[in-house]
């Protein structure tokens, strides 16, 4: 209400809303820190006992529970997208909320909706991070720029190349951390994130209908 819909509909409106969200993302960190103090906390793992071992190497249930429910829940993302009247009307008034309001559309609803459906994803992410690593006001920083650059490399607007550069993106980074060294995967994965923006802007899957 505050950080979102006084810019909608104006020029850079994307942009500026990019740089107003951020803003009150600092705001909420700190002002958690000043309350309830930077101490971390642990959230217990969902699923607990003896790690898989695949190919020498061993991965956690948690882990495991992550890499299920992630192809899960994309696909339940893409049907509620695709089939459900507010999925239908979120991607309306993606693409165009001036005609979205010529259909009908309540576009000054389908913002906070659009918000609260965000929330419950990061909110099932947080749940599942949680269980592994500590949790502090600006745990979030982390998977929030690593999504960036996923949209980014994908295309924006496009779940199935959010989807396909997800995997992309991990498996980059992963590859260049093991050959090169942890330092180094962050220059990699920005260096692959530069020239996808300069010889595909729209990124992967970009400028298709999604």
């Amino acid at each position: 209400v505050f950080l979102v819909k006084p810019f909608v509909g104006k020029p850079n409106a994307d942009l500026i809303v990019i740089i107003t969200t951020i803003a009150g993302a600092s705001f909420i960190q700190n002002g958690v820190q000043v309350i309830f103090g930077p101490r971390y906390k642990k959230l217990d793992r969902i699923l607990e006992g003896r790690p898989l071992e695949v190919l020498d190497t061993a991965i956690g249930l948690q882990e495991v529970l992550i890499i299920v429910l992630t192809p899960i829940t994309l696909l339940l993302l893409h049907l509620f997208l695709k089939l459900s009247k507010l999925g239908l009307a979120i991607r309306a008034v993606a693409q165009n909320d001036d005609f979205a309001r010529l259909v009908g559309i309540n576009v000054n609803q389908i913002y906070p909706q659009t918000f609260i459906v965000s929330s419950i994803l990061a909110g099932l992410a947080g749940l599942m991070l949680g269980g592994l690593f500590f949790i502090l006001p600006t745990m979030g920083s982390e998977p929030l720029l690593r999504a960036f650059v996923v949209v980014v490399f994908g295309g924006l607007g496009s779940l199935p190349g959010t989807i396909v550069g997800s995997y992309v993106i991990g498996l980059i980074e992963q590859s260049s951390a093991y050959v090169f060294s942890l330092y180094w995967a962050p220059v990699v994965l920005f260096a692959t994130l530069i020239l996808v923006l300069i010889f595909r802007p729209r990124g992967l899957m970009g400028g298709k209908e999604s």
